[in-house]
């Protein structure tokens, strides 16, 4: 009976144990992690960037037009909208202790270089001066290197893709909200052109997505480019880094569905 009771005893400490680190996460965490991590600030560029890059494919659309655009896909891709999502996303997956070890290594000097660096490589800006300097970047071995071990850690391609998926359809609908207001649109049309155009140019998605790394780390060192490989191998960076690329996949889902909602609905 006394190993009875002492067994009970170690099984019910295990358990408290377990249950302190299944702790649920805080609100105010999460959001300090989303601040930190610099994906509110990459969140909220978004519409602005794509817009921007839609100024530079149609040099010869109207101001009004360009004005009209910019409104649509400041409802689509709504940030305080998407941020929800990638919120809820991470407070189901994430513990208060795993996102506070996370929170730690975007307190540091690196993880702070790192996010910064994220952050200024998703401005309007940044995007146009990208395409200037990445034919140079690609040359560099060393760096190439490195964004190959990123690329083989992370799901930045997969996340990319949805990305380019919504994207291309928004301004699908866009572009032709804009242009005819009176005509219908055939959605699942410019859906199947979407998915059409996706498949062809994946073979040189990652290529570009590549270009993108070594555009944005092309400023941070060897070895704090080590020291964050190696932090993106830790289990909660890992957890963390998985609930962002799942949340953006909803928000992003969800955008979808509320612009062709609103189109069907005219």
């Amino acid at each position: 009976m006394p190993y009875l009771k002492k067994s009970l005893f170690i099984v019910l400490l295990f358990s408290l144990s377990l249950f302190a680190q299944a702790e649920k996460i805080e609100e105010g965490t999460i959001n300090e992690l989303i601040v930190l991590s610099g994906i509110k600030s990459q969140i909220e560029d978004l519409p602005t960037s794509v817009v921007a890059m839609i100024h530079q494919g149609f040099p010869n659309l109207s101001n009004e037009k360009k004005n009209e655009l910019a409104v649509i896909f400041g409802k689509v891709f709504n940030s305080d909208l998407v941020l929800k999502d990638i919120a809820s996303d991470m407070q189901k997956n994430l513990t208060e202790n795993e996102a506070k070890e996370v929170i730690t290594w975007y307190e540091s000097n690196t993880g702070n270089r790192i996010a910064r660096a994220e952050e200024d490589a998703s401005t309007p800006q940044a995007m146009i001066e990208f395409q200037k300097a990445a034919p140079q970047l690609m040359t560099n071995s060393e760096l190439m290197a490195t964004v190959q071990k990123l690329l083989e850690q992370t799901k930045v391609i997969e996340e990319t893709i949805d990305i380019q998926e919504t994207v291309m359809l928004a301004t699908m609908v866009g572009m032709s909200q804009v242009r005819n207001p009176e005509q219908d649109i055939n959605v699942e049309q410019l859906k199947s052109i979407v998915t059409m155009q996706i498949d062809q140019a994946k073979s040189g998605v990652e290529q570009m997505v590549a270009a993108q790394l070594a555009f944005t780390y092309k400023d941070i060192d060897k070895a704090s480019m080590n020291e964050y490989l190696s932090a993106l191998e830790s289990p909660a960076m890992k957890k963390f880094n998985n609930s962002n690329a799942n949340g953006l996949r909803i928000a992003l889902s969800n955008a979808l569905d509320r612009l062709l909602s609103s189109e069907q609905s005219k």
